[in-house]
């Protein structure tokens, strides 16, 4: 029964299995899928050929023989029987601890050539509980990520002033910053107001400032601007509408000036 496999990223570099041909290639890690935990499996090469070459004309045999001199594979016999270990599986694959044992004996039993000693590992492979026996990858616990800080809605400090940020921000919109400092810590004292990031919310009020007019070098509406302002604002405003101190409006029409009561 095949069974599913790992393939690393250096399997393509391996320079091993560069020199043999394409179609020995292909089939190499095919074999592991046939192979038992300990990575043997009967050499039955019109089998193999009926599983990993159906569509191709090519000769099982001789590709097994390409392998077996890149020393990837071992073929031998005992008893009559014939079995092929593929070198160095245990150090690569990482069999799934619901996997039966390997019935197959070892080749270094049969007085064939020795298999490759698989390097140790401080966990045996072969106890790996992360492997279903027909996942294509080992499943590995993805690292736990630390938990983020939730942040709380606190009242406004009595202290807070805007960051290098929030005044870089107020001076772009050309905000007054003192007059905007100070509105803003009185207006949300007032209320009562709770933010998880005040900053933030700093910048949301130069942009109201902008909105209701109070860049530039507009003074803070809720200031409670002073008679002195007032009457400026109200000069400007009569300027802006051509009304003169007395009460009559100046127009210029077509060239000629207008006075209306």
């Amino acid at each position: 029964m095949a069974r599913a496999r790992n393939i690393k990223p250096g399997f393509y570099l391996n320079e091993q299995l560069a020199g043999c041909s394409i179609f020995a290639r292909y089939i190499f890690p095919g074999l592991w899928m046939h192979a038992d935990r300990a990575g043997r499996m009967e050499d039955r090469p019109l089998r193999l050929k009926a599983s990993l070459l159906p569509y191709d004309n090519a000769d099982l045999n001789e590709l097994l023989n390409e392998l077996e001199r890149a020393e990837l594979i071992v073929r031998y016999e005992v008893d009559g029987s014939k079995f092929i270990q593929v070198v160095s599986f245990e150090k690569h694959q990482n069999p799934h601890v619901r996997e039966p044992d390997s019935t197959i004996p070892a080749p270094d039993k049969s007085g064939a050539k020795p298999v490759q000693a698989p390097d140790k590992h401080e966990a045996g492979p072969a106890e790996s509980p992360s492997l279903n026996p027909e996942s294509p990858s080992p499943i590995e616990p993805l690292p736990e990520k630390p938990a983020k800080e939730k942040r709380r809605a606190t009242v406004l400090a009595d202290d807070f002033k805007p960051n290098e940020t929030g005044i870089a921000y107020a001076e772009r919109l050309r905000v007054s910053l003192e007059p905007e400092i100070a509105g803003f810590r009185n207006w949300h004292t007032a209320k009562g107001s709770t933010f998880k990031d005040w900053q933030a919310a700093w910048r949301t009020w130069c942009d109201k400032a902008v909105e209701f007019g109070r860049s530039g070098d507009k003074p803070n509406a809720r200031a409670s601007p002073g008679p002195a302002w007032r009457a400026e604002e109200k000069q400007r405003m009569d300027e802006l509408t051509g009304r003169s101190g007395n009460g009559r409006t100046e127009r210029d029409i077509t060239g000629q000036s207008e006075r209306v009561a």
